[in-house]
């Protein structure tokens, strides 16, 4: 019984292959929860309404996707940013 935590499953990383969630779209570009939200209600990404939320199916999570891009800082990092003027 000394190594049943490595056995463990691991937790699948939300990726574009699959359904999404608010939370995990407004991570992944890099934008708050509030304003995918706001998309939603506008119409602009269209999500199924499930469970008290939302949830983004993987062609409309790919097309959402593509509308990002990087930017780097002055500091040399780089941070993601989401273009909504193509929505």
């Amino acid at each position: 019984m000394v190594g049943w935590a490595k056995n463990s499953p691991r937790k699948m990383a939300p990726g574009i292959d699959m359904p999404m969630s608010v939370s995990s779209l407004a991570d992944a570009c890099g934008v708050s929860r509030q304003r995918i939200y706001i998309l939603v209600k506008e119409g602009r990404i269209s999500a199924v309404p499930m469970a008290g939320g939302y949830v983004i199916m993987p062609n409309e999570v790919k097309r959402v996707m593509g509308m990002t891009h990087h930017v780097r800082m002055r500091s040399g990092n780089t941070q993601t940013r989401f273009d909504f003027s193509k929505i």
